[in-house]
């Protein structure tokens, strides 16, 4: 390992376990370059993960123009962002999946649009600071209780790890004797910090095109978010 090194040249597109290992055995590294071959397989939520803890990848070799291949990239983007089409839309329109889709908006670097919440989340949380009961607000807004249930918890901490556990951490740790508080506040920092990671993990295993989150997500994760 040379802790020298803070910048060093790929030739595959970043995965978890990719990264994991460069951090790993570059502990200094500060750039990454690539071709834009690579660059342009690399999910943008790797290069967003990797710059926030000071990483930079880069394109360091121009070759040549660009492939004819890339036209129906831009023809996307084009029924995309001009003609105002959804993904659904286009992947009719020509007859590819959704997912082919969302990942030639991707390449072709084009800003996806979040699907705005079918239910107005802000008029549900001022209906609630104005004292109206769950059952209240599904009624006002002609909205199923469990929806105003799911608003009103969404941005909640939820402590889901139970005492017995933590007792068993903080008793390894050394300690002879804890507060029923301490360990409610330990459960809620762990399960907190636990939730952040799981997002993280998530994000990464969507960026390499899989719905099973796997250990190398979560290690990258812990990572980038523990440095």
């Amino acid at each position: 390992m040379d802790k020298k090194v803070t910048s060093i040249h790929i030739t595959k597109a970043l995965s978890s376990s990719i990264i994991v290992d460069l951090i790993d055995e570059y502990p200094d590294l500060e750039e990454i370059t690539c071709a834009p071959s690579v660059y342009n397989r690399t999910s943008q939520t790797y290069i967003d993960a990797l710059k926030e803890v000071g990483i930079n990848v880069k394109i360091k070799y121009e070759w040549g123009a660009k492939s004819k291949s890339n036209d129906i990239e831009f023809y996307i983007a084009k029924l995309y962002k001009e003609e105002g089409l959804n993904v659904k839309q286009i992947s009719l329109k020509l007859d590819i999946s959704s997912n082919r889709v969302y990942y030639l908006l991707r390449k072709s670097k084009t800003k996806i649009k979040r699907r705005k919440h079918k239910h107005d989340y802000s008029e549900v949380k001022q209906l609630k600071k104005d004292g109206y009961s769950a059952k209240e607000i599904s009624e006002e807004l002609d909205m199923p209780i469990r929806t105003v249930y799911y608003i009103l918890n969404k941005d909640k901490i939820k402590n889901e790890l139970p005492i017995a556990p933590i007792t068993r951490i903080l008793k390894n740790a050394g300690a002879q004797r804890s507060s029923k508080d301490a360990k409610i506040e330990l459960a809620t920092i762990l399960t907190k910090e636990g939730n952040e990671i799981a997002k993280k993990a998530i994000d990464f295993a969507h960026a390499d095109g899989k719905k099973t989150i796997k250990v190398e997500h979560i290690k990258l994760a812990k990572k980038l978010l523990c440095q």
